[in-house]
């Protein structure tokens, strides 16, 4: 959260994907060994210098941290894929604490650069479908161990005074997919159970009881602005016996900060619409294309990935996450694009960030840096 006169700087992280078993398969030793060491040496340098030379005040992942997450064994569940269930849980914790020496370790590196009171902030909970997998592909086990690690998936964070929202994008996509179980698919067979609940229930939740979390994310955020405690949960006062023993006070208002919306897979958008100057692999055809697939984000899926939400899904999450929607910020792609909605209110701007890593597919790996800049009246939120 900024003060009233400095901005907030965020760098926006994509798809690290630690090189593991699962990135080239059947790579042979020791050619394995030295892509793991020089890969994670790339990964550690290039993090350690954003912190040294830029230190921003927070750094967000936006998914993908490992390549092979979502194969690897709990003790709960294995890989659909025979190769890899020899990977254990040990193996996933394992690639947990390389994750730790890459980015955590290094993160501190960057403290000579504290701007603001409250300190700076590292988020990690957001994850991509080499994670936990995509939509009905997902297994509970693995998603429950991810957010044990990294922290939750869906959240709402007050940053440089702008409401961030994190949506677990690659499990509410189960909701437009077939159960792989019993095949059914829409509202279901009419037993009151809908196909993949299990995988979309969570998310969708979070997003119904948007308000809510904003809520209070936003007055708690207001609160530390002015050095204020919580406040009481419920009200203090004399009641008559018949009254229910535990009256909550009222819902938190919404302060009404823009808001930035975060998902590992970019939303959905007409097919060949262009990227723009950035994006490395397909430049432009020509200046000012209203379409041009070459340089647009191919529109696919297959096994454990999509390569945009779907419609329905997109404006379901747009819809909910408020009017206040300004930016958002996606990952997946591993290239640089960026585009505006212009079928929601205001046209937001979505950036799909470049891979960190120079093992995907990108010449020139990268990552974005944001100046936030929302100057406020502490004791309204307003500016």
């Amino acid at each position: 959260m900024a003060s009233r006169c400095n901005p907030h700087h965020v760098a926006f992280i994509a798809d690290p994907q630690l090189v593991d078993p699962h990135t080239y398969p059947g790579r042979p030793w020791p050619l394995s060994t030295l892509t793991v060491k020089f890969t994670d040496q790339y990964l550690r340098r290039s993090f350690s210098s954003l912190q040294q030379e830029l230190g921003p005040d927070s750094v967000l992942f936006l998914g993908d941290l490992f390549d092979g997450g979502r194969e690897w064994s709990t003790q709960h569940s294995e890989s659909p894929e025979g190769r890899y269930r020899k990977y254990d849980d040990r193996f996933w914790k394992r690639e947990f604490h390389r994750f730790v020496k890459i980015f955590v370790d290094t993160w501190n590196e960057g403290d000579g650069h504290i701007r603001h009171p409250v300190g700076r902030r590292l988020l990690t909970g957001l994850p991509g479908n080499h994670d936990l997998g995509f939509g009905s592909g997902i297994q509970t086990p693995v998603r429950d161990r991810f957010q044990s690690f990294f922290g939750k998936s869906n959240r709402v964070d007050v940053i440089g005074n702008h409401t961030f929202v994190s949506v677990d994008t690659v499990s509410l996509s189960a909701m437009d997919q077939p159960d792989p179980e019993t095949g059914s698919s829409g509202t279901g067979s009419g037993d009151g159970t809908q196909p993949n609940e299990h995988i979309w229930r969570e998310t969708q939740d979070f997003l119904d009881r948007m308000n809510v979390h904003r809520g209070r994310a936003e007055v708690e955020a207001l609160r530390m602005l002015g050095n204020q405690s919580e406040g009481r949960r419920f009200q203090h006062r004399a009641m008559d016996i018949l009254e229910p023993s535990l009256a909550h006070t009222a819902a938190p208002e919404i302060a009404g900060f823009p808001t930035i919306l975060l998902s590992h897979v970019p939303l959905y958008r007409r097919p060949a619409t262009p990227c723009g100057p950035y994006r490395e692999r397909h430049p432009p055809s020509s200046p000012n294309l209203e379409e041009d697939e070459r340089n647009a984000i191919p529109m696919g899926r297959g096994y454990q990935y999509q390569n945009v939400l779907t419609p329905t899904i997109s404006r379901d999450i747009v819809s909910k996450v408020g009017p206040n929607l300004v930016q958002m910020y996606s990952g997946d792609d591993h290239d640089y694009c960026e585009m505006s909605h212009h079928e929601f209110s205001g046209s937001p701007t979505e950036i799909t960030v470049k891979s960190l890593s120079w093992a995907m597919g990108i010449r020139q790996p990268g990552f974005v840096l944001t100046s936030l800049w929302n100057p406020i009246d502490p004791a309204t939120g307003q500016p």
